[in-house]
C-alpha cells in the first residue's frame, strides 16, 4: 500500500497547489482527465518502486520529491531547488528504506494542509480599503463608483487620464517588412492626431522590463538598480513610492486606478485614492468562460500545470537552446518544443478597458485623475483584429520561446504578425472609447497621456548585460521604443519624430500640469541593460543607443 500511496501523495501535493493558486474549476471533464493522468503517472512510479533495490529506490523517490517541489514558488529559483535535491538525496541515503514512509507522511500532511488553508499568491492582489466602493478582483463587480450627475460633481480641475499600454512599441520602430506593419504604423500616425494628440513617434524607454519602466516613469527617476522599487522581489510588487500620484493628490485630485493583478499601484504613500479596480491575470477560471471543447481545455490545462514546474521549463529550455542547435549543427533536425507558454494575461483586458471608459464617463467632472495599466498589446496574442479570440488556445504565443535568446528570425516574424493583429484590436477598442468621451464632451478639456512601457519585446537577441555588444539595431527596436502621445494645453496635434525618452516626455507634461519644476530625465541617448534573469536587483549597465548597429 505504501508503494502506491507514496508517488500519488507526492504528485498530488503540487497539483492541489496549482488548482487552488490558479482557481481551476473542477467540475469539468478535462479536470477529471488531468487527475487521471496524474494517477497514471503515479502508478508507473509505483511500479518503479515495486521491489526496488536500494539504489533505484533512492533515485526514484529523490526525483519524485524534487519534481514535486519544482512546482512551488519558493523553488522557482533553481539554486534552492538544487539545495533541496541534495538534501533529499542525503536523507534518502541516510535513512535508507525508512525514507519512503517518512516522505509519504510528509506529503500527506502537506496535501491536507493545502486543502484546508488558503494558498498564497505568487503575485500580490491589492487589498486597498475603499472609501465608497468595492474592489473587483474576480471580475464579478465593476469596482467603480456610482455615476454622479454633472451638476452634482462639477470641479474646476480638468480630468487627467493616463493610460499605459503594456508592450506597445514606438510607432517608428514598428517593422514595416511584415504583412501588416506599414498599415498599423499609418493607422497609429493618423489615429492620435485625429483626436488632438501630439504623437512622439520616436520615443523610447530606458528599460526593457515593466517593473523598472513604470515605477521610474511615475517617480521621474532613472534608478540604475534592477527592480529598485520592489525590494521584496516579485512576491511584493507594491509601489509605495509614486511621485506622480502624490503631486496630483496635493492638487486636490482623487485617484482612480485600473490595474492588472501584477504591480500594485494602490498603496503609495500620501495619495488620495478614491477607487482601485484590479483585473485578474493569472486565474485559469476565466479561461473557462471561453467556448472551447474539453479536449482543448485539457491540453491547455495540462500545459499550464507542467509549465508551473521549473524543472519542466528547464528541460524545455535545454532542449530548445542546447540539444536542438547541436543536433542541427551535425545535420539532425529535431522538432520544435511545441509548448512554450502558460500565460493568459490578456483575457480580461477588454473588460478592463470598458471599465475605464465608464469610470471616466461617470467621474470626468469631479476632480478625478484616472490611471490605467492595460496589458495590451502584451502577449499572449489571443485576439484577431476584430477582437475575436483565436480558436486554438494551444497555439497562443507569448513574445519569446524560452530564455534570454529571444526568437529566431522566423519565430520573430510569426509573432509580429500576431502582435500587430492584436494591436489592431486595441485600436478598435480605443476608437470606441475616445468616440464615447468625445460625444460626452470630455475630450475638449481632458489632459490625456497614452504611452507604452517598453517595446514589443520580440528581439532575436535580447539586449541584456550577458549579450552586450551582440544586439542589433533591430533588437533595440524590439526592446526599447515605446508609444507616447499627449493631449494637453500647449501641445499641438501632430507628429514629433525627435528622439526622446518617455520619462523625459512624461516629466515635461507633469511640469506643465502641476506648475512645478521637477527633477526629470536629462534625455541623454542611452538605455539600461539588465541581467538575463529578471529581478536580481543587480546594477544595470548604461548602453549608448549608437552602439546598437
Amino acid at each position: 500500500m505504501l508503494i502506491i500511496l507514496a508517488p500519488l501523495l507526492i504528485l498530488l501535493a503540487p497539483f492541489i497547489y496549482f488548482v487552488k493558486f490558479f482557481q481551476v474549476p473542477m467540475m469539468h471533464v478535462e479536470f477529471i482527465y488531468l487527475v487521471a493522468t496524474i494517477i497514471g503517472i503515479s502508478l508507473v512510479s509505483s511500479l518503479l518502486l515495486w521491489r526496488a533495490g536500494w539504489i533505484r529506490l533512492i533515485i526514484v523517490q529523490t526525483f519524485l520529491i524534487t519534481f514535486a517541489l519544482s512546482f512551488l514558488p519558493s523553488f522557482q529559483n533553481t539554486l534552492w531547488l538544487k539545495v533541496a535535491f541534495f538534501v533529499i538525496l542525503g536523507l534518502s541515503i541516510w535513512l535508507g528504506k525508512k525514507a519512503l514512509p517518512v516522505f509519504t507522511y510528509m506529503a500527506g500532511i502537506f496535501c491536507l494542509a493545502l486543502l484546508i488553508f488558503p494558498v498564497g499568491k505568487q503575485f500580490n492582489e491589492t487589498t486597498i480599503s475603499q472609501k465608497n466602493i468595492k474592489q473587483a478582483i474576480d471580475g464579478s463587480q465593476t469596482g467603480l463608483s456610482p455615476p454622479q450627475t454633472r451638476e452634482e460633481s462639477k470641479s474646476k480641475l480638468p480630468p487627467i487620464i493616463h493610460i499605459i499600454f503594456d508592450e506597445h512599441i514606438g510607432v517608428d520602430a514598428i517593422p514595416t517588412d511584415t504583412p501588416q506593419g506599414k498599415q498599423l504604423q499609418d493607422l497609429i500616425k493618423t489615429f492620435y492626431p485625429h483626436y488632438g494628440f501630439r504623437l512622439y513617434s520616436n520615443a523610447y524607454s530606458r528599460y526593457s522590463r515593466t517593473y523598472d519602466s513604470i515605477p521610474n516613469l511615475l517617480n521621474f527617476t532613472l534608478e540604475q538598480q534592477d527592480s529598485y522599487y520592489f525590494p521584496g522581489g516579485f512576491s511584493e510588487q507594491i509601489l509605495t513610492q509614486n511621485k506622480d500620484f502624490e503631486l496630483l493628490s496635493s492638487m486636490g485630485y482623487k485617484i482612480h486606478v485600473v490595474q492588472p493583478v501584477y504591480i500594485d499601484f494602490c498603496h503609495a504613500n500620501q495619495v488620495n485614492y478614491e477607487s482601485c479596480y484590479s483585473y485578474p491575470v493569472y486565474s485559469l477560471k476565466y479561461f473557462y468562460q471561453l467556448d472551447f471543447p474539453w479536449q482543448q481545455r485539457y491540453g491547455y490545462l495540462l500545459k499550464s500545470y507542467l509549465f508551473s514546474s521549473s524543472i519542466f521549463q528547464g528541460t524545455a529550455y535545454t532542449y530548445m537552446f542546447g540539444l536542438r542547435p547541436v543536433a542541427q549543427a551535425i545535420g539532425i533536425s529535431l522538432p520544435r518544443w511545441g509548448w512554450d507558454q502558460n500565460q493568459m494575461s490578456t483575457i480580461m483586458t477588454l473588460t478592463a478597458l470598458q471599465d475605464l471608459k465608464q469610470d471616466v464617463l461617470h467621474h470626468a467632472d469631479d476632480g478625478t485623475a484616472f490611471f490605467a495599466h492595460i496589458l495590451l498589446p502584451h502577449s499572449p496574442y489571443i485576439y484577431d483584429q476584430n477582437c475575436q479570440i483565436h480558436s486554438q488556445p494551444m497555439d497562443w504565443l507569448i513574445n519569446y520561446d524560452f530564455g534570454p535568446q529571444g526568437n529566431t528570425p522566423e519565430r520573430r516574424a510569426l509573432r509580429y504578425q500576431l502582435y500587430e493583429t492584436q494591436t489592431f484590436c486595441l485600436y478598435k477598442q480605443l476608437q470606441n472609447i475616445f468616440d464615447a468621451w468625445q460625444q460626452a464632451g470630455i475630450m475638449n478639456n481632458a489632459i490625456i497621456i497614452v504611452n507604452g512601457d517598453h517595446s514589443s519585446r520580440l528581439p532575436v537577441v535580447a539586449p541584456t548585460i550577458e549579450s552586450q555588444g551582440k544586439s542589433s539595431k533591430q533588437d533595440f527596436d524590439d526592446a526599447y521604443p515605446a508609444l507616447f502621445a499627449v493631449k494637453a494645453p500647449g501641445y499641438q496635434a501632430g507628429i514629433d519624430d525627435s528622439q526622446a525618452t518617455i520619462t523625459y516626455l512624461f516629466g515635461r507634461v507633469m511640469e506643465q500640469v502641476t506648475g512645478q519644476s521637477l527633477v526629470i530625465d536629462d534625455n541623454a541617448p542611452y538605455v539600461f541593460l539588465t541581467n538575463d534573469v529578471p529581478g536580481l536587483r543587480g546594477m544595470q549597465v548604461k548602453e549608448a543607443i549608437s552602439s546598437f548597429k
